[in-house]
Order: C-alpha cells, then sequence, then structure tokens
C-alpha cells in the first residue's frame, strides 16, 4: 500500500509544470518605432498601451531587449503587460530618466487584485524587483514622466513564468477517480 501510495504521489507532483526563466523576446518586430502598434504579443505575455500609444522597441539580440510607449515623440506613455501564465521573480530596469520624470509599477493577480507596487524617479540606476512574490498575472507601468527629457526605457525585464493552469475536463477526471477506487479496492482484496 505505501508503494502504490508513493507512486501516486510522484505522478502527481511529476505532471506539474515547472516555471522557467524568461525575457521578452521582441526578435519578431524589427527594431525602432512601431508605428501604429499598441498591441505586441510575444510567446511570454501581451504589452498594450492602455491610452493607445505606439511602441518603441529595440531588440538588441540580447535577454535584454528595450522598449517603451510613445507619447509625443517621448518614452513616458503607460504600458500593461499581461503574462501568459503566473509570473514571479519579476524585475527590470528603466533608464534615461531624468529630472521630472517618474513611473509606478503595480502587479496584480488574476483577480485583479494589488499584490505590490514599485516606484522611481528622475535618473534611476539599478534593478527594480517585486522579490519573490508570485502569482502575479499582469504589471501596469505608469509613466507620469513630465520632463522634456525621453522618458523611461525599459530593459532587463527578467520573470519566472508558469504555465497557466489547465482544468482537468471532466470525463478525465471520472476516469481517474474510478481507477483509483478500483486501485483501492484490488488493494484491499489482496490484503484481505
Amino acid at each position: 500500500m505505501k508503494i502504490a501510495f508513493a507512486f501516486s504521489a510522484a505522478l502527481l507532483l511529476g505532471a506539474a509544470p515547472a516555471a522557467h526563466a524568461s525575457s521578452f523576446d521582441f526578435s519578431a518586430f524589427s527594431n525602432g518605432f512601431q508605428g501604429g502598434t499598441t498591441v505586441i504579443v510575444t510567446p511570454e505575455a501581451t504589452l498594450s498601451t492602455p491610452d493607445g500609444n505606439d511602441f518603441y522597441i529595440n531588440d538588441i539580440g540580447l535577454a535584454g531587449e528595450h522598449f517603451c510607449a510613445i507619447s509625443a515623440g517621448q518614452c513616458n506613455a503607460d504600458i500593461l503587460i499581461e503574462f501568459n501564465g503566473l509570473a514571479s521573480f519579476v524585475s527590470f530596469e528603466p533608464s534615461t530618466g531624468a529630472t521630472g520624470d517618474a513611473f509606478t509599477a503595480t502587479a496584480y493577480d488574476s483577480d485583479g487584485l494589488v499584490l505590490d507596487t514599485l516606484s522611481g524617479s528622475g535618473v534611476t540606476a539599478g534593478v527594480f524587483s517585486f522579490g519573490a512574490l508570485g502569482g502575479i498575472a499582469s504589471i501596469l507601468i505608469d509613466d507620469s514622466s513630465t520632463s522634456v527629457s525621453a522618458g523611461y526605457l525599459y530593459h532587463d525585464f527578467f520573470f519566472e513564468l508558469e504555465p497557466a493552469e489547465t482544468e482537468v475536463p471532466l470525463p478525465a477526471a471520472g476516469f481517474l477517480l474510478l481507477a483509483g477506487l478500483g486501485g483501492l479496492g484490488l488493494m484491499r482484496r489482496r490484503a484481505g
């Protein structure tokens, strides 16, 4: 009986998909201003501009692609990132900020509840991170830059992504339940 239980537990644990480290893959897009592009779909997430602004992308061929949303010719528009699954260990680096520039990045769970908020202003240096916080379904970067500088360009955006959960269809769940009950009946019959 102990062997059957251990085997069942191993199957269940092995069935769970593992998280994997990711960054945005912009290789399908040309470098530079993405005129008329207010939504960008990558294998990892969908990026959009809530106010209908265009994107700027610089795919430098490394894991740290640069991107921003353009408003009035500057990188100072809001960006909504909706992950394809739940993200954890999210970190990014804003650059090119100046006096008068500011941003707030808010992480939301799948129900739209706020998990955490990060803020930066002026000339920023270094990495902003949500740490080990998990269950992040989306992030809204609210860029409230008011200076005449270029605003913020975001790069080195890294995260671990767990695939979206899929529900077991009812017929399969019923079959699994019956198979488990049958197995328990056989084990009891052998023991008795």
